[in-house]
């Protein structure tokens, strides 16, 4: 669709995201990628083409664009991005080291050359310190403003995805923190089990939500929530020590 729509082209296109790191689950996951496209490529015709995709595809289709000398320096520039449908054509969205290093580990190629140093800025230093640094700024706000939001003394219940995405998602960060690696969510998840033995039970439903497994392992929704949060709490503490 793009070759077909700008004359100036995709030169490298490569999957990332759950399906790199096989764990993509149809119907669930995003299908996520990084487009590497020549000077002469027209952003522009990128509205139209993700409102197209939106309509004809199950999965979102959510990356980046960028041109490939971004990829021979850190992270730092601002540029196209697309998510559930939408562009944004000066945006900061995945531009930083994680993204580099699982682009050089783990992107699966569609079209370009095979991801190597030679051509790819990745530093582990630095995608460890962006992690830290994430559990900060993003996080630690994100569980302070539910704490202080009215609905907490109402007994707030966190749903099914919101226990996915949070535990799995902090967990992804203790595990490149912890063993320099790059996990997927149920990756991570198994990494947690070992590191955080008191949470077992939550991070296993929240691996129960990952595979769609039917029955929960709480009675009570409340008691989940609590546990969600007691767990975000140590993960957190453990991502910024």
């Amino acid at each position: 669709m793009l070759d077909r729509t700008s004359l100036g082209g995709v030169s490298g296109l490569y999957l990332m995201g759950s399906i790199a790191l096989d764990d993509y689950r149809p119907g669930h996951s995003d299908v996520d990628f990084l487009a590497v496209i020549e000077p002469t490529f027209d952003v522009s015709v990128l509205v139209d083409v993700h409102s197209k995709l939106a309509e004809i595809c199950q999965s979102h289709c959510d990356g980046i664009y960028l041109k490939r000398h971004e990829l021979s320096v850190a992270p730092g520039e601002t540029g196209p991005s697309a998510r559930e449908g939408r562009v944004t054509l000066q945006s900061c969205d995945e531009r930083h080291p994680v993204t580099w290093l699982t682009l050089l580990r783990h992107g699966k190629v569609l079209r370009g050359p095979v991801p190597d140093r030679t051509w790819i800025a990745s530093d582990i230093n630095a995608a460890i310190a962006y992690s830290r640094q994430n559990a900060r700024s993003y996080w630690r706000p994100w569980l302070d403003g539910y704490r202080q939001s009215p609905g907490v003394a109402a007994g707030y219940i966190f749903n099914d995805a919101e226990v996915e995405w949070g535990a799995l998602g902090i967990a992804r960060l203790h595990a490149l923190i912890a063993t320099g690696r790059i996990e997927s969510k149920t990756g991570a998840g198994l990494h947690a089990l070992t590191a955080f033995p008191p949470h077992s039970q939550l991070i296993r439903e929240a691996l129960r939500i990952r595979n769609g497994w039917r029955s929960s392992l709480y009675a009570s929704e409340i008691s989940r929530s609590n546990d969600f949060v007691r767990f975000l709490d140590d993960a957190i503490a453990a991502v910024t020590a």
